[in-house]
């Protein structure tokens, strides 16, 4: 639930930050619909993926890979670190021929 909040917090940040001063205009700044902000206010939906990064991008938060895995689903986590983790094994083991 930390998470969540945490979202909560970013999207009122973004609301205070740009003087707007409606929860309308915030889903409609982060491409959302009005219904679906309330649902993520009242606890009932998470925020979608697509929002989060769109939410970050005009707070100004640089992407790194880190982030970027913080905000995923852990599944999606999951996925994403294991390609990660192969691509690199590759690159080793190509540099080891190499040598």
């Amino acid at each position: 639930m930390k998470r969540d909040e945490e979202w909560l917090g970013r999207l009122d940040q973004l609301k205070n930050r740009f003087g707007v001063d409606s929860d309308v205009i915030l889903a409609s700044t982060v491409g959302i619909s009005p219904a679906m902000l309330a649902h993520v206010r009242a606890g009932r939906r998470p925020l979608p993926l697509p929002a989060r990064i769109r939410l970050l991008d005009k707070l100004g938060y640089a992407f790194t890979r880190d982030k970027l895995l913080e905000i995923l689903p852990n599944e999606a986590r999951a996925v994403i670190t294991e390609i990660d983790n192969r691509r690199h094994t590759k690159k080793m083991l190509k540099k080891g021929l190499e040598a």
